[in-house]
């Protein structure tokens, strides 16, 4: 009795998060995929300078992430951090102001944008790994004597 309880309570208890974040071309428009686990309401607004504000409602935790050289299909930057108490809030610096959409599905809120740069390999980061490509450094070298 006492497993299902707390099988239960880590199904249906979880807090909602952030898992992951990715940048995909999709014919001529770009995709920001924000996948999370949850009850989450998205707010939206687009800064003049160009940066993409996602608020996301109902997130008690979010890891602070930074990934300054995305440079994909008009992405510059990510950055995911906790703004204010069950708000996390996600920044998506664009080449320049576009005009977008936001939906929001099961586990993931898509936002998309014509995409103006062309083809592009698509970039993913799950919350709490290594960023897109990147590797461990290598231990250091010892020179022989």
């Amino acid at each position: 009795m006492t497993a299902l309880i707390a099988l239960l309570l880590a199904v249906f208890g979880a807090e909602p998060r952030v898992t992951g974040i990715s940048v995909t071309a999709v014919a001529d428009r770009t995709e920001v995929v924000i996948l999370v686990d949850g009850t989450i309401t998205p707010k939206h607004m687009m800064l003049d300078d160009g940066r993409l504000i996602v608020d996301l409602t109902g997130v008690p935790q979010a890891p602070r992430m930074e990934f300054r050289d995305v440079n994909r299909g008009g992405v510059r930057e990510l950055r995911v951090a906790q703004f204010q108490p069950n708000v996390a809030r996600v920044v998506i610096g664009l080449a320049g102001r576009v005009e977008y959409n936001v939906a929001r599905e099961a586990d993931r809120i898509r936002i998309s944008f014509p995409n103006r740069s062309g083809a592009f390999e698509p970039w993913t980061q799950t919350m709490g790994a290594q960023p897109n490509g990147a590797m461990p450094a290598p231990p250091p070298t010892v020179g022989a004597a």
